[in-house]
Order: structure tokens, then sequence, then C-alpha cells
């Protein structure tokens, strides 16, 4: 029976919403055609909302649990489908409006958001974030017990992921008062940020540039996330720049900064413009404490390729009249991109090599496996597609900078090759173990995808590249991926064409 705890064999999303469910594997059907992720059928961990006996009342812990160990009292233990449920009615939404700081009610949502948004259900280990944007979950969740801000945008994260897998229009509309909210919140403390109130303020603004990968629902076209996400990372990244790289060495200022450079560059591509970041102070003084790891060697070298795109613009318009000028500035850039070349290759032979390797495996040797990948599998197949999605940008800077010499590049130089390789491994992404979190790893790739075909496949042909992805954009997450990227303020109608034409055929 669906919507019954203990007896409904439906996966959890069904049971959410009280819907037929066919039990198909990964996702079901329901699911499927709604676009929204299918909750599966185990029973994931939960957190236990404890406070210390001494303690402030205030100063709350989530402590990881396995859902299935937890000991049951003698009266019973309600089952996390009901406390879900329950989160969806109309009274929780009401006390949960109007008392903000009831911490037991806000514990259920922040636990349901949690075990949705990672992969796994469970936090990332350590390890991962050398290769992930993984620290800023641990940040968050140690700020929010002591920023209010922090905690509300945190909780409007937690509304909005359950409106979309709930598909309830209550509770996806309250999550946009939250979000208001949160904004004004973080608009008032922007003109008191001082160093000991930084991390949270800037745990808030990256949280609220998250909301934005949430709102993927087909109902949310007039919301417009892609514009609504660039209006968050350049308040972000002002929220950086309002203290110098020395605010950055050590402790949640540093987890947050160097997770936001990744993002942050995201947005500099799509501007065509040098990155603040790739100043030699910003690339060093904030390792000062700590070394970098494989994830920061390579985003620096992705952080330069905004400058090659603005240069590439320039070149192409022609924008100065002498010939032996114009020659010399194809030449430093073209100097540029070798160099930037010469350290991915090193990249990918050192620090990088068990990244390569681990990708490279899984695209030749099938992304499908019967066992689920860890969280830190994740992770490092997000540093992969980081890695190739740079190297296909890279490579068709040097493509269109070679010009008539384009038959003499070697035969390493192939951006679609690079293209082929993130479409093809996006089905190791596309599984319910994945969670809400796909949005974050497959985004930027799969954006590099979109414009690369856009301007590399001839007028009239599908290349077989653009087949795999648009087979990637038919599942669960391939929808939510697709609804985001069909409201990117993308340069040209082919990349619009690229991303709508799926939904068209469906």
């Amino acid at each position: 029976m669906v919507g019954v705890p203990g007896r409904s064999k439906a996966c959890w999303t069904c049971r959410m919403r009280k819907k037929g469910c066919d039990q198909q594997q990964p996702s079901c059907g329901p699911c499927r055609r709604s676009g929204l992720v299918c909750g599966g059928y185990h029973r994931p961990r939960i957190f236990i909302n404890s406070r210390q006996e001494n303690g402030d009342a205030s100063t709350y812990g989530f402590t990881p649990e396995s859902y299935t160990a937890l000991q049951q009292s003698k009266t019973g233990t309600r089952s996390l489908t009901q406390d879900l449920v329950a989160l969806t009615s109309s009274t929780a939404l009401l006390v949960l409006e109007r008392s903000l700081g009831c911490t037991a009610l806000e514990a259920k949502y922040l636990d349901f958001y949690w075990t949705t948004l990672l992969p796994n259900g469970q936090p990332f280990p350590p390890r991962a974030a050398r290769y992930s944007t993984t620290s800023w979950a641990g940040v968050v969740q140690d700020l929010c017990h002591r920023h209010s801000l922090v905690r509300l945008a945190l909780l409007t994260n937690a509304l909005g992921l359950l409106g979309q897998v709930s598909g309830r229009q209550q509770i996806i509309v309250q999550g946009w008062r939250l979000y208001g909210r949160s904004l004004q919140a973080v608009a008032k403390s922007i003109p008191a940020n001082n160093q000991e109130g930084n991390d949270g303020l800037l745990a808030a603004s990256g949280l609220l540039a998250a909301y934005e990968l949430i709102q993927t629902g087909e109902g949310q076209r007039s919301w417009l996330p892609g514009p609504a996400w660039l209006r968050q990372a350049a308040g972000e990244r002002a929220i950086i720049l309002s203290r110098p790289p020395e605010s950055y060495v050590d402790g949640n200022n540093h987890l947050l900064f160097v997770d936001s450079r990744l993002h942050l560059v995201y947005a500099d591509i799509h501007r065509r413009k040098r990155s603040v970041f790739s100043s030699p102070a910003w690339k060093s003084v904030p390792w000062s404490l700590h070394p970098k790891g494989p994830r920061d060697k390579l985003l620096d070298i992705l952080i330069e390729i905004p400058a090659l795109l603005e240069d590439l613009e320039s070149l192409l318009a022609g924008l100065s009249n002498e010939v032996a000028r114009q020659a010399l500035f194809r030449q430093q850039l073209e100097e540029r991109c070798w160099l930037y070349h010469s350290q991915l290759q090193t990249w990918s032979t050192t620090s990088g090599s068990s990244t390569v390797t681990f990708v490279e495996d899984k695209i030749s040797n099938g992304t499908h496996e019967s066992s689920e990948p860890s969280s830190e599998h994740f992770a490092m197949a997000h540093l992969g597609l980081i890695y190739w999605a740079t190297c296909n940008i890279l490579h068709e800077v040097l493509w269109y900078v070679a010009g008539n010499g384009r038959a003499g590049l070697p035969a390493c130089i192939d951006a679609r090759l690079y293209c082929r390789k993130i479409v093809t491994l996006m089905p190791f992404l596309q599984r319910p173990a994945m969670g809400a979190f796909f949005l974050n790893i497959a985004g930027f790739p799969a954006a590099v995808a979109v414009g690369f075909l856009a301007r590399q496949d001839p007028p009239g042909e599908v290349s077989e590249e653009r087949r795999m992805l648009q087979k990637a954009f038919q599942d669960t997450h391939g929808a939510q991926l697709r609804n985001f990227l069909g409201t990117w303020p993308w340069r040209t109608d082919r990349e619009t064409e690229i991303v709508n034409r799926t939904r068209r055929e469906e």
C-alpha cells in the first residue's frame, strides 16, 4: 500500500506523494515521467539531534547513525517515511514558518536535506575533499549551530529540495519565501562584514547559490535558475574579495574559499572575462598553511582559461588593425595555450594520475557496476570531468588560434575526444545513490559539452557525442540537468536547441 509505513514497497518519493509506484530500478516510471528524484527503496541513515548536558541550550549537534541500527523503544519509533510525509504537511510548514528556531522540527528537515543531497546519503569522507568540492557540507553543519543566517539559508535549501522531490507546490512556494528572507538577511549582514563573521556570510551566500541548482523541476520554467545562479555567484565573489587573500589561509574561511573557486571560475568562463583569482597572490597565499591537493592544482590551470577565452574573442574580432600586432597577439596566445597544455599533461601523470586512471577505466570497461560506488569514487569522477572539460576548452582554443595551420596540430590536440569522454562518463553518475549532488558534479562539464557541440557539429548533422548527450538527458537526473541548462543564458541559438530538442522529442 502506498504511503503506509512498513508495508509499502514503493520508492520513497512515491510514498511521500502517495502515488502508485511500478518499483522499477534504479528509478521508477512515475518519478522518471514527472522529472523527480526517485528516492529508491533503501533505508538510509538519519541524524539524531542531541544537546550536551551542560552546554548552552542553543548548542546542538547532529550525530550520524545507521537508520536500521537504531534500537526502537518499547513504545516504538516512527519510520523515516512517516517523518518525511509529515514534513510535507501543512501543519509542519506553518510551524516552521512561524517558529524558526524550533530545533526538533528543523532537524527533521535538515536530516532529509543531507540524506537526499549527498551521495549514498552519507557525509563525504575527508579524502574526498582532495578531489571535489565537499568541505562546505561539514562547514555549514558546524556554522548553522552558531549563525542564524547560515541556518536560515540551509533550511531554505532543505525546503527547496523537499519541494522538488515531493512535487508539492505549497512546499516550493514556502522555499521561495525562505529564500527571500535569506536574501534580505544576507544583504543586511554585508555592511557589518568583519573577520569574525565572514565565514558565516560566505557560507550563507554559497548556500543561496546552491538553492538555484535545486530549482530544476519542469514547473519552474519561469524561475530561470541559470541567470539567478550567475547573480548569486557574483555576490559570493564580492564577499570573498572584501577580504585580502590572507583571510583565507585557515579555518572555515579557507575551506569555503577553496571550494568556491571552482564554481566561481565557471561564471568567469561563461562571461569570458579574466578571473580575479588568477593573480599570484590568490593562487598562493590561501595555501600558506595547507598544501594543495589534486583538485587545487588542477584549478590553478582551469582558472587561467577565462583569460584565454577573453583574448581569443579579441583575436577573432580583429580589434587590432595592425597586422603585425595581431600576429604577435596570436603567437603569444598560442604560447600560453601550449604552456597550460604542458601543465595539464604534468598534472595527469603526477597528483592527478589516480583520478585520470580511475575515470579512464570507467569509460573503457563500462560505467555500470554491481555495487554502488563510494562517495570518494563520485568525488574522483567529478575531478576527472573537470580535467576533461579543461582539456576540451583548451584544445578548442588552440584549434581556433592555429587558423590555417590546424592541419599541423599534433594528434593529441583533440577537443572532440574530451567531449566524448565527458558524455561517456555521465551514466556512472546517473544512479539513485548519487543523490541531488549530481547537478553540482555534472552541470559544468555538460555545459562545456553542449557549447562545444553547438560550435563544432556541422549544421543539420547529429554527431555521436550529441546523441549520447541527449540520451543522458532522459533519466531523472538527466532531466534535472536538462531543465537547468534550459534556463542557462546561452550565447547562441544552437546551444539552446541542443538542450531543448530532447524535451520536444519526449
